[in-house]
Formats: C-alpha cells, structure tokens, sequence
C-alpha cells in the first residue's frame, strides 16, 4: 500500500502540475487507494467486500459532517 501511496502522490502532483488544476478529474488515486485501503481491513469474503466499496463510496460521494469540512480545507 505504501508503494501505491508513493506513486500515487508523483503522479497526482505531476498531473496537477500539467494541467493546473487543483484537483483534476483524471486522478482517480485517492479513490483507488481508499477503497484498497478499506477492503484490507475487512474480512476476504465478497460479501463484506460489497459492503466495504458501496460504503466508501457513499462516504466518499456525499461527504456527511464532519468529512466534508475537512474535505472543503
């Protein structure tokens, strides 16, 4: 995951710095990761797997307080 991590922060800032956007739609990094990231703490059944990305997903969609907060600074 560090590795994933590591290669993910050089490409995303090479990306930004390209196309001088602070957050670009192509980078998809953050979500990869975090879905990686949640599925590595939860049990090897696809069951929980489902779960795990439908939940990241909405967390990560709808933004509830207090991550939305932390996400607009």
């Amino acid at each position: 995951y560090m590795a994933l991590f590591a290669v993910g922060v050089w490409a995303s800032s090479h990306v930004v710095s390209h196309t001088r956007t602070e957050d670009p739609q192509i980078v998809v990094i953050d979500e990869t990761f975090g879905t990686a990231a949640t599925l590595s703490m939860l049990p090897p059944d696809p069951v929980w797997w489902a779960a795990g990305f439908l939940a990241f997903r909405f967390f990560d969609v709808v933004k509830p307080w207090p991550i939305g907060i932390v996400h607009e600074k």
